[in-house]
């Protein structure tokens, strides 16, 4: 099954959605540079400390897609990590 067809089926569900485009980009970050956009917010979400590590290491998502969410997200977590945002 194609990538796009099980993004699109997931839409509406968004922690599994994360959970699928995580185990991809995990696998080879290459797989989901169409929806790299979509993983920021969805690390914003679901895991804020992984969040870093994906910016640091993608380069396919657009500097729009780092919403003020994420970056308030982003720097609380970089700021107590003992919060489990």
């Amino acid at each position: 099954m194609k990538i796009a067809r099980v993004v699109q089926q997931l839409r509406s569900r968004s922690r599994f959605l994360f959970l699928y485009l995580d185990a991809l980009f995990e696998k080879d970050a290459h797989f989901i540079a169409d929806f790299a956009d979509t993983l920021v917010e969805l690390y914003a979400e679901h895991a804020p400390t992984k969040l870093i590590d994906f910016l640091r290491a993608s380069s396919d998502y657009g500097l729009e897609a780092v919403t003020q969410s994420s970056i308030v997200t982003l720097l609380i977590t970089q700021s107590h990590p003992g919060l489990g945002i």
